[in-house]
């Protein structure tokens, strides 16, 4: 009996070992980007991209910059280190097999840059509790950038700020007026009687200095949010370039007062001309005064007030697109707002029925597997080309074509509406019956295969690889292409309208970064030109650029 407990003990442990994985381990070295030495005293975080990020264990760099982690479940993960003194620095992604030891190349730190300023008011004084933040444009697949708030401090007494151990890269900064915009709380003890809590703050006696009135700020009027060096719009700004150790000072910005407005309107039943009687959905952007592009939704609400009305508060002189909903009409108008307050109707009507029709530029193809749409998944199109979106409502949209597997070189050659290409812009439903749309499509696009190298000529697995148009002009998001390689480092693109392009590829990066206006500048020396034939395919070996 008790030899089969022992036979019993010997299986169930063996049971164990199989279902549980072999952990492996993470080993690698911290250098300084200056001088080349190793960076003693980092702190290295792993963390398990499988669990969003979770830090899954810290180590520490000795004398010689080594740290270690050991015990890791196979997994995903990427490494964060920090120091003072240098910037926080994000490692490549880490692959961990079962039982697999890991050895990474050397994970170089920049020391940090710094950013220093003062906001000050029209006369000239200083501004204190101004929130200054420093931000970063990031992309999304359209192009279309989106800030990201990298640090964010308050203005002293004396309207200074200094933002410190700044990572290298493109930023911009902005100051908002913080007693308007933000809470804002100064705690102090002028008896020195309170009591330390856990948090460093003084839990009684607190009180906070008075708020006098801005200089010069009427009861309707703000203080505008502004980028660097004075601009509302970030596209105006002035970027910073910050290299590492760099310091940037005197980056001063003098707040400008400006008039809140409101918007009033009336959504119109336009077949009776009578007020709405159900609730409205409302919303504003603004329209770029250079550009005429449309900006992001500044505000998108539900009025329940009767009679069709409806309010927008706190606008700043400009062009806005106003749009409304309700009872299942929908209608949009411009408004142009200029220094008082504005009244507006937005005529409704019910959803209209799109139409068009595919055409294909060169041999004859069937078109029934082709998708034409404006949101979601699309509608089929006939074999004929005809295809018909029904429901449409008063706005403006993006239209996308979608091709079967059976046309893997097919693309988009242009998009005609009303007369003008649209292929560069957005398609923007009106009242009554829209004319039809042509969408002129190419099966014949080129296609480019490669592989990713090293300098040394090594291929470079999961190197992410990019494609973009050799062009000026507005971006066509749809024609910047980019793939990761494959396990040898081979990498295909296909659908290509001929032209001319640039391949470029990174051991890691951040996606979409490469829509920022300079970020391509500094790996010029990397890229690959290609020109792209119709129905030819190109063979292609592109330079991978380091991580660093």
């Amino acid at each position: 009996m008790k030899f089969l407990h022992t036979v019993l003990i010997v299986i169930l442990v063996q049971t164990a070992f199989a279902q549980s994985p072999m952990p492996g381990s993470v080993q690698g070295t911290i250098r300084s980007s200056e001088s080349s030495q190793p960076v003693a005293g980092g702190i290295v975080e792993l963390r398990d991209l499988n669990q969003n990020g979770a830090p899954k264990g810290v180590a520490f760099s000795n004398d010689k910059g080594e740290f270690a982690f050991s015990n890791v479940a196979p997994g995903r993960y990427r490494l964060v280190a920090t120091r003072n003194g240098f910037a926080s620095r994000q490692g490549p992604l880490i692959l961990v097999s079962p039982g697999q030891k890991v050895s990474i190349a050397p994970l170089t730190m920049f020391p940090g840059a710094s950013i220093s300023g003062r906001i000050s008011y029209p006369n000239g004084d200083p501004m204190p509790i101004v929130g200054v933040s420093l931000v970063k444009a990031s992309y999304g697949d359209d192009g279309h950038s989106t800030f990201s708030e990298v640090a964010l401090q308050i203005t002293n007494d004396k309207g200074e700020f200094r933002f410190f151990w700044l990572p290298p890269g493109t930023f911009y900064l902005k100051a908002d007026n913080a007693r308007n915009n933000m809470q804002t709380t100064i705690l102090m003890n002028p008896n020195g009687n309170g009591v330390r809590s856990g948090a460093g703050m003084l839990s009684s006696s607190r009180s906070s200095p008075p708020v006098t009135s801005d200089p010069g700020l009427n009861d309707d009027q703000t203080f505008m949010g502004l980028y660097y060096p004075g601009t509302t719009d970030w596209q105006r700004a002035t970027a910073l370039e910050l290299r590492p150790g760099s310091e940037l000072r005197n980056i001063n910005i003098t707040m400008n007062p400006e008039k809140l407005l409101r918007v009033r309107g009336v959504a119109i039943n336009q077949a009776t001309q009578q007020p709405v009687q159900g609730p409205v959905i409302a919303s504003i952007r603004s329209i770029d005064s250079v550009t005429g592009e449309l900006g992001p939704y500044n505000q998108y609400l539900q009025f329940y007030q009767g009679s069709g009305a409806f309010e927008f508060r706190g606008v700043f002189s400009g062009r806005y697109e106003i749009r409304a909903t309700a009872d299942g009409l929908s209608g949009r108008t411009i408004a142009d707002v200029r220094g008082i307050d504005a009244d507006v109707r937005v005529p409704l009507v019910p959803p209209v029925t799109l139409t068009g029709r595919v055409k294909s530029e060169g041999a004859v193809v069937d078109l029934s597997g082709v998708r034409i749409g404006i949101i979601g998944d699309g509608v089929a199109v006939a074999s004929n080309g005809d295809f018909l979106i029904p429901n449409v409502a008063i706005a403006s949209y993006t239209l996308t074509a979608k091709f079967p597997s059976s046309m893997p070189d097919a693309y988009v050659q242009s998009i005609h509406f009303q007369n003008a290409d649209i292929t560069n812009s957005p398609l923007i439903i009106e009242p009554g019956p829209p004319p039809p749309v042509e969408v002129v499509m190419n099966s014949a696009g080129g296609s480019v295969e490669g592989i990713a190298v090293n300098l040394r000529g090594d291929a470079v697995p999961g190197a992410v690889v990019l494609l973009i148009p050799d062009q000026t002009g507005p971006i066509r998001p749809e024609l910047y292409r980019n793939i990761a390689a494959n396990g040898s480092g081979k990498f295909e693109f296909h659908a290509l309208p001929p032209g001319g392009y640039f391949i470029y590829a990174w051991t890691d990066i951040e996606k979409n970064s490469w829509f920022a206006p300079t970020f391509l500048r500094d790996y010029e020396s990397y890229r690959q030109t290609a020109q792209i034939a119709a129905g030819r395919k190109l063979q292609s070996t592109v330079n991978v650029a380091p991580a660093d």
